[in-house]
């Protein structure tokens, strides 16, 4: 499975699941007034000092208040993009503000002199030490230059209204947050629920200083549509454990989600639909077959095999693409095969373990030979790592559970977008028994296979994930749109 998990700072992974607050729908000024503000943030590492690079960006409304983001630049290793503040208070004194995360974090910085382009000040949240930072005002131009470019990404303050919500599974009691937005002109509008792929996901999807479901949601809002997106179980301040989010669960969470956009004012009811991407599409196209409610799905790079094909095809694929010795993919690849076998059978503990062994000796042996076997306490290691996650109920259901079986049963229109160059959903594999499935059923599916674009609908080269943080375009321009209009025209379900 596609795992985006990197080891954050204590700063960062407070920032990660930032919430967005309530906004005004008043619209934006057309020239707002900006500042940006470069600086570091000191705190304490594994090893001693470390300073973040951070980027404070700040814009003026109409109304002549303040808002604010926060960016911590990359060789802070993710990163973070566009992080919201509230409370914005800008004075020839000082800058103020609160970092809508969980818990808050506060910042209070003193201008140097009063008035200047200097400033000093600490970050405090509850549980952590202050942390020191140090600011200078710069231009745009030297902002740009800080913080990589990513244009698609929207930064307040925002033309529509914005509220946090929270919605509850009513099979286990766990409960979601997520941002709802709402468009401006007077409603009822249709609406979505956007649902992650694969990994520990927030609500914006973040991978590579890139948020594309922020830059969807803006995009469809913007556009007359209402959008709803959640943090994942496990990823505060959602409640819940990703290890325990099988399949039938993140179904549940879907309708769970429908129903609260179908009492929510504004929304048009019949007009509910879900964006999935990636390994979301099973679990939506559970809840679209039992859900009468959900009126269409759109499905970016849509899985069509069980999850343990769509992991023996992407490393196959994936070792095809990088020219790797003949004997070494069909080593590793029946390897791999004979590891998921076992886990969609429910191998026991010894099993698993055992095969996982397998499949990195085989691996380690067919392309450097025994002589470069790892230390048995390395291996060891490694195994344990693995065994974990595999072991787990939600990714022992998702490799054996087909998601054939639940687009077989959908009767509203689909959309299917992937880009060619898709390495985690293997489009050439994958796409094709995705839309077989809905055709066969009898499903109204409108299909597209979309050249030069990765997993995340980002033009590319390779379609690696490597690359994903050195392309400055979030997603497609025309592939957003394509989703966008295709969604605008669907008629409410017919009951």
């Amino acid at each position: 499975m596609l795992r985006w998990l990197p080891a954050l700072s204590v700063l960062i992974a407070l920032l990660a699941p930032a919430a967005a607050p309530a906004q005004s729908s008043a619209p934006p000024r057309e020239a707002p007034a900006r500042q940006w503000w470069a600086g570091h943030v000191e705190m304490l590492g594994p090893i001693g000092p470390v300073r973040l690079p951070i980027m404070l960006t700040l814009a003026q409304d109409e109304a002549g208040a303040w808002h604010a983001s926060l960016d911590i630049a990359p060789e802070s290793n993710p990163g973070l993009l566009a992080a919201e503040c509230t409370d914005v208070r800008v004075t020839p004194e000082a800058l103020s503000l609160t970092l809508a995360l969980s818990p808050p974090m506060s910042f209070h910085a003193e201008r140097t002199p009063p008035g200047g382009d200097g400033a000093r000040g600490e970050f405090h949240a509850d549980g952590m030490p202050p942390l020191s930072a140090t600011l200078r005002r710069v231009t745009q131009a030297e902002a740009a230059a800080i913080v990589p470019a990513r244009p698609q990404t929207p930064r307040p303050p925002f033309p529509y209204p914005r509220t946090e919500v929270r919605v509850t599974n009513p099979t286990d009691g766990v409960s979601l947050a997520g941002t709802l937005t709402l468009p401006a002109a007077e409603g009822p509008h249709p609406a979505v629920l956007l649902v992650t792929g694969g990994g520990l996901q927030d609500r914006d999807h973040q991978v590579g200083f890139h948020r594309p479901f922020l830059v969807i949601a803006d995009h469809l809002t913007r556009a007359g549509v209402a959008t709803l997106r959640l943090d994942d179980r496990g990823m505060a301040p959602s409640g819940g454990s990703p290890l325990d989010a099988t399949p039938d669960l993140l179904a549940g969470d879907i309708r769970a989600a429908v129903a609260m956009l179908r009492a929510t004012d504004g929304i048009d009811p019949q007009r509910i639909g879900v964006l999935a991407l990636g390994e979301g599409t099973l679990p939506a196209a559970m809840a679209a077959a039992e859900d009468e409610t959900i009126a269409w799905l759109a499905l970016i790079a849509p899985q069509g095999l069980p999850g343990g094909d769509v992991i023996v095809l992407r490393e196959q694929r994936r070792m095809e693409a990088e020219g790797e010795d003949p004997a070494y993919i069909a080593a590793q690849t029946e390897a791999t095969r004979r590891l998921m076998d076992l886990l969609a059978g429910r191998g026991n503990h010894e099993q698993v373990a055992a095969a996982i062994r397998e499949a990195m000796l085989t691996g380690i042996h067919s392309l450097r030979g025994e002589g470069l076997r790892p230390e048995e306490w390395e291996l060891e290691e490694a195994v344990s790592s693995q065994l974990h996650e595999y072991t787990s109920p939600s990714v022992r259901a998702w490799i054996a559970a087909d998601p054939r079986t639940a687009l077989a049963k959908v009767r509203v229109p689909v959309l299917l977008v992937a880009g060619e160059l898709d390495r985690v959903m293997p489009v050439g594999d994958t796409f094709p028994a995705a839309e077989a499935a809905l055709r066969e059923a009898g499903a109204e599916v409108a299909a597209h296979r979309l050249p030069g674009l990765n997993y995340l609908l980002q033009p590319a080269v390779t379609g690696f994930n490597d690359e994903i943080a050195t392309i400055r375009t979030t997603i497609d321009a025309a592939a957003l749109e394509l989703i966008t209009q295709w969604i605008k025209a669907r008629a409410p379900r017919e009951r």
